[in-house]
C-alpha cells in the first residue's frame, strides 16, 4: 500500500501545477453547484408531536401574534463534560440555580 501511496505523491508532486488546477476546479464546481441548488430554510424546527408543539399550534390558532416566539437552550453540568455517558443518560439532574 505504501509503495502506490509513494507513487501517487511523486506523481502529484511532479504535475503540482496540474494537481493544483484540477483541485481549484474541483472546488470551483461544488461552489457552482451549491448556489445553484435552490436554499431551504433549515432554522425552524418543528419537533411533531411533542407538548411544546401543540402550544405553538394552538397560540398560531388563537393569536398569530404571539405564536413566533423563539428562545435558546442551554444545557450545564455540575460535574463532569456533558458529554459523558453518565450526564448524556441523564443521571446528573436539573441544575439548581
Amino acid at each position: 500500500m505504501s509503495i502506490y501511496l509513494y507513487r501517487l505523491a511523486r506523481w502529484c508532486f511532479r504535475r503540482r501545477r496540474i494537481v493544483l488546477s484540477a483541485w481549484l476546479a474541483v472546488v470551483i464546481a461544488i461552489i457552482a453547484i451549491a448556489e445553484s441548488v435552490p436554499r431551504q430554510d433549515h432554522g425552524h424546527v418543528h419537533p411533531s408531536g411533542t407538548e411544546s408543539q401543540r402550544v405553538v399550534s394552538v397560540l398560531e390558532a388563537k393569536q398569530p401574534a404571539a405564536s413566533g416566539a423563539t428562545t435558546q437552550v442551554v444545557f450545564a453540568v455540575d460535574k463532569g463534560a456533558i458529554t459523558s455517558a453518565e450526564n448524556q443518560a441523564g443521571g446528573a439532574g436539573p441544575r439548581q440555580g
